[in-house]
Parts: C-alpha cells; sequence; structure tokens
C-alpha cells in the first residue's frame, strides 16, 4: 500500500511540474519574434521545449545557438544534470564532439 501511494505522489510531482513547462515555454515564445520564428517548425519546437525542461528560461534565440544547445545536451549535458553515469568519462563537450567527429578531427590518422 505505501508503494503505491509513492506512487500517486510522484506522478502528481510530475504532473505539476509538467504543467509548469507547458506554460513557460509558450509565454517566451510568445514573448520573443526569434524563438516564434524557430518554433515554428515542429522539430524546433520540440527541441526548444526539451532545452526549456532541461535548462529553464535560458532559450536560445537563433538557429545556430539552438543547434549548438542542442548538440550540447546529446553530448552529456543533460545527463549530467540527471546524474546519469557519464559514457566518456573526463571529456569535455569539445572532446566528445571530436570524437563523434572522427580520427580526422582528433589529430590521429590510420
Amino acid at each position: 500500500m505505501r508503494s503505491s501511494r509513492l506512487g500517486e505522489e510522484e506522478r502528481d510531482r510530475r504532473i505539476a511540474r509538467l504543467s509548469v513547462y507547458e506554460v513557460s515555454p509558450t509565454r517566451h515564445v510568445n514573448a520573443s519574434p526569434d524563438l516564434s520564428a524557430l518554433a515554428a517548425t515542429p522539430l524546433l519546437c520540440a527541441v526548444l521545449c526539451k532545452l526549456h525542461e532541461v535548462h529553464g528560461t535560458r532559450l536560445p534565440r537563433f538557429r545556430q545557438q539552438l543547434h549548438a544547445r542542442t548538440v550540447d545536451m546529446m553530448l552529456g549535458l543533460r545527463d549530467a544534470d540527471r546524474e546519469v553515469p557519464e559514457p566518456l568519462p573526463g571529456l569535455d563537450i569539445e572532446q566528445r564532439r571530436a570524437v563523434l567527429q572522427g580520427p580526422d578531427h582528433m589529430g590521429l590518422r590510420y
């Protein structure tokens, strides 16, 4: 019975958190012509929503910033915020980018 109650509390907490995430990004997008232009594309709108969930109100205003922050989030910042173990421990974002770009970007030749 206790685990059921904890499950309900967790569900209610998540619903409350998601309700905030639903309203806040919309307010930011409506207040910024730059964000409105980015949010016009469904995929970029979804990315903005995820970035808002991860980083709060610090949303990028331009497409290049959006792409850079999305790559950073996908390279581990999101996992670090969630305390997920690093797949590439000890590497910063630039080093992770180099690994993904291949040996030519790491100064290695085969």
